[in-house]
């Protein structure tokens, strides 16, 4: 946690949130500094902000997530916007995230092992271009499904979380 905020207060919603690390009473620069320093280190930075201060640090974080009502700037420079000025919302965005990016990687392997299948169905066992056609759409199905599930399930989400669904 990166705040410019005095000593004591960063202190204190440190340890209500359960963090170890954090930097108080923080220049906008050296913001921006310990986030090229985290991401020398291997490290991913997620940057929330909302005042002109944060504007250099979310633009050098690989996530920037801002908040509606924030500075402009700072909204301008954030890839994501929470549409309630509320951090309570930022759990869902980081499971929906992580319910992206396993969707994404089980579509990867369904399209290698596809197409590694019909390479080999036609040169080994002589399956011909029409099968290696079937099995090619046969896993374009599946991942049409896989794509879908989002939309088939139940999400229990706060009320005013905004979601594309009606």
């Amino acid at each position: 946690m990166i705040s410019g905020d005095q000593q004591k207060p960063t202190q204190q919603l440190a340890e209500t949130l359960g963090i170890e690390n954090y930097y108080a009473e923080t220049l906008p620069e050296d913001k921006a500094k310990i986030v090229e320093n985290l991401q020398k280190q291997g490290r991913k930075i997620c940057f929330i902000g909302d005042g002109i201060n944060d504007a250099v640090a979310l633009q050098k974080a690989d996530v920037a997530i801002s908040l509606h009502g924030a500075a402009t700037i700072a909204t301008d420079m954030a890839e994501i916007v929470l549409i309630k000025p509320d951090l309570s919302y930022l759990p869902y965005l980081l499971q929906m995230a992580n319910d992206l990016n396993n969707r994404i990687n089980t579509s990867a392997i369904l399209n290698t092992a596809s197409g590694i299948s019909c390479v080999t169905g036609v040169c080994i066992f002589g399956m011909g271009i029409g099968g290696a056609v079937f099995l090619y759409f046969s896993t374009l199905g599946i991942n049409i499904a896989n794509a879908m599930v989002p939309l088939m399930k139940k999400h229990s989400l706060p009320d005013g979380f905004a979601t594309h669904r009606r």
